[in-house]
């Protein structure tokens, strides 16, 4: 008889850990660096349920906003994660890059490269 009350409290215990995480998709997320004492890095993302509603990047000393045309090729997309890496790169090829990686809950990430003196550019792939 006095066994009975400890499997039942083993049982519950059991139960109660198995629970599953989920992603939340989080509706802004703001990242800032720097690069040295003088280069300032922000990157802001806002969401709504269809995917990333506005992107700004701060680097190089200019603000780049996403168009509407690149938001639309992202339409779906949602950040969960991100992280700013920067490339010091070659002169003769623009010299130094920031890349802002966003990827989702697995699936798709999206590599947003900010050269110091060109355009930027997105790159959109599965995840590995």
């Amino acid at each position: 008889m006095k066994l009975l009350p400890l499997l039942i409290a083993v049982s519950l215990v059991h139960a109660a850990s198995a629970s599953e995480e989920e992603f939340l998709r989080p509706t802004r997320l703001e990242f800032q660096g720097s690069i040295g004492e003088k280069s300032q890095v922000k990157l802001v993302v806002e969401s709504t349920d269809t995917g990333m509603k506005s992107v700004v990047m701060e680097a190089h000393g200019r603000t780049i906003t996403l168009t509407e045309d690149d938001l639309v090729r992202l339409t779906g997309f949602h950040a969960a994660t991100a992280i700013i890496t920067h490339e010091a790169g070659y002169p003769q090829l623009g010299g130094h890059t920031i890349h802002f990686k966003l990827s989702d809950e697995g699936t798709e990430k999206v590599t947003i490269s900010v050269p110091k003196d060109a355009r930027y550019t997105i790159k959109k792939e599965a995840a590995k």
